[in-house]
C-alpha cells in the first residue's frame, strides 16, 4: 500500500457523534519530552463510568471506532479493531466531558494483539488549546497524586 499522500483532504473529515455523558501511567524510562496519562487515570478525572474511553480514526479506508489508551501532548496510543500501519497518515477525534479534540496524526508505530491492533500515534496539528488542556490533565493527576501522598 501506497503510504505518501498527496493531501490530507484524501482522508474523511471526522463528524463526532460521541456519548455527550461526563462518561498513570508515571513517566517511563525512556525520557520522554511529556508526560502520559493513561486510560484508567482519564476515565477517574473526567467520566462517571465506562470501561473505555473512546476515539474515532479516520484514514483513506474509511472512519473506525476505537479506544484510547495513554494521552500525552505529543501523542496518543489507540486500540482499534482494524489495521493500522506505520506511516499512516490519520485523522483523530474524541471527546473529554464538554471537549471535543480533532487532529491530524501520523502512525508512528503500530502492533497486532488478541482484540486488534494498537498504535502509536504523533500529532501532527494539534492546536495550542487542545495541547494546553491536555496538559491541564496532567497537572491535575499530579494535584491529585499530591494530595493522596499526605
Amino acid at each position: 500500500m501506497d503510504k505518501s499522500i498527496t493531501s490530507w483532504d484524501d482522508i474523511p473529515s471526522l463528524e463526532l457523534e460521541m456519548k455527550d455523558s461526563t462518561e498513570e501511567e508515571n513517566k517511563t524510562k525512556e525520557n520522554r519530552s511529556y508526560e502520559r496519562i493513561n486510560s484508567d487515570v482519564l476515565k477517574g478525572l473526567l467520566y462517571d463510568s465506562g470501561d473505555s474511553i473512546p476515539i474515532k480514526l479516520a484514514k483513506q479506508e474509511g472512519i473506525f471506532d476505537g479506544n484510547i489508551e495513554d494521552l500525552s501532548q505529543r501523542g496518543i496510543r489507540v486500540c482499534l479493531p482494524n489495521l493500522i500501519e506505520k506511516g499512516d497518515s490519520v485523522r483523530i477525534g474524541f471527546v473529554f466531558g464538554s471537549r471535543k479534540i480533532v487532529a491530524k496524526a501520523m502512525v508512528i508505530w503500530a502492533n497486532k494483539i488478541e482484540s486488534g491492533y494498537i498504535g502509536g500515534l504523533e500529532f501532527v496539528d494539534l492546536n495550542q488549546n487542545d495541547a494546553d488542556f491536555i496538559l491541564s490533565l496532567n497537572h491535575a493527576v499530579n494535584f491529585n497524586k499530591a494530595g493522596r501522598s499526605e
